[in-house]
């Protein structure tokens, strides 16, 4: 019979087929780790943050690099890691895959991070793989919250920002962030976001202006914003962001359809920051997403 793990990956795979077997292995390994980290009670403080909470739930077809999370409240000094990489551990043995974990300087980093390192086996990995679970702080008062369900591989509840608050994250990378990575994959973020025609979280985003000591925080509105956003697209260099986000072994096809790379270009991006909306004070939250 086949290994559980590779039965996964072929299952993965018959409907990903451009993505290819290290990408379908990546994506499940992430998957794994976060049913883990619902069954260990994370997602009761916490939540799926930035491109994973988009990638497992919203869409986003760009796998992430790490599992970003955050808490929802409060900052990380009273979280303890062991419960979480002691519950990813025996998820990890139950697909019958091998890893080692680290725990870098827990007291004194940000994010706190916890490090697997799974070994190649010759079968499904080929070559050592290493993935990073981030735990953040909480991202702010005004950071709002949706609940989901996962069914597969197994059923879990999960957390994660809402589309508001990630796309209030896209603008504050895009106004405030100087590395060409950053502002590539917030490029990337803001098509998916934009396509489903979201509203912005103009508090959490004016809370995360202030806390960097913006000018733009004092004086928010959504035409300060639009304005912001126009002469910040029109000076990007745009080639430099997609060298820094998107992976060097995407074939071009499917970076393209990925990523919408063939749009990318001051004209393309100020015309659609023309269309954004701020979030009504009077927004219904969502109902519980369901992940297959």
């Amino acid at each position: 019979m086949k290994p559980l793990f590779q039965a996964l990956v072929d299952s993965w795979l018959s409907s990903h087929k451009p993505w290819g077997r290290d990408h379908a292995v990546r994506a499940l390994l992430l998957k794994i780790l976060m049913c883990a980290l619902s069954k260990a009670g994370f997602f009761q403080i916490g939540a799926l943050y930035g491109e994973s909470a988009m990638y497992f739930f919203h869409e986003l077809l760009k796998i992430p690099d790490e599992l970003d999370l955050c808490l929802c409240e409060g900052s990380c000094e009273a979280v303890d890691p062991v419960p979480y990489h002691k519950e990813c551990s025996t998820w990890i043995r139950a697909f019958g895959l091998t890893a080692t974990t680290e725990v870098p300087d827990w007291d004194a980093s940000d994010p706190r991070s916890i490090i697997f390192h799974f070994q190649a086996d010759g079968h499904v990995l080929n070559s050592p793989l290493r993935i990073v679970v981030n735990i953040r702080p909480s991202p702010g008062s005004h950071a709002c919250f949706v609940t989901g369900h996962n069914a597969r591989p197994c059923p879990c509840f999960v957390r994660m920002c809402d589309l508001p608050t990630l796309l209030a994250d896209t603008m504050y990378e895009l106004l405030a962030s100087s590395q060409h990575k950053c502002i590539g994959r917030a490029l990337i973020h803001y098509l998916p976001l934009h396509s489903h025609k979201v509203p912005v979280n103009m508090p959490y985003l004016r809370e995360r202006l202030a806390l960097a000591n913006h000018p733009l925080a004092r004086e928010l509105t959504l035409q300060t914003l639009q304005k912001a956003l126009t002469r910040r697209l029109q000076s990007l260099d745009y080639e430099a962001a997609k060298q820094a986000a998107v992976p060097q072994d995407t074939p071009p096809p499917l970076a393209c359809a990925l990523y919408g790379i063939t749009l990318w270009g001051s004209d393309f991006f100020c015309s659609i920051t023309r269309d954004l909306k701020e979030e009504s004070t009077e927004a219904v939250r969502a109902a519980p997403l369901f992940l297959l």
